[in-house]
């Protein structure tokens, strides 16, 4: 799930999925080791900003499913799957 919003409909994902999930959130939310992609907020804003994960949440070659609540110009999406 990515950020806050979309946590609500991952977990719904996951359950449905029989699978776990994993938090990509803004930075600083987190409370552990993490690694960080910066990104462009959307056109309105501009300004940059970085979302985390948490550092090895998954092994290299593990297939992933990004849910996110909105996809508006693709920032965020796009820093989640880098």
């Amino acid at each position: 799930g990515i950020d806050a919003a979309g946590y609500p409909l991952a977990g719904a994902m996951a359950a449905r999925l029989g699978c776990g999930m994993l938090t990509v959130r803004k930075a600083e939310k987190l409370c552990c080791e993490v690694d960080a992609e910066p990104y462009r907020a959307p056109v309105y804003r501009g300004t940059a900003e970085t979302l985390e994960i948490r550092t090895q949440a998954f092994r290299p070659g593990t297939r992933v499913l990004l849910v996110d609540q909105w996809v508006e110009t693709g920032g965020t999406m796009w820093a989640a799957i880098r």
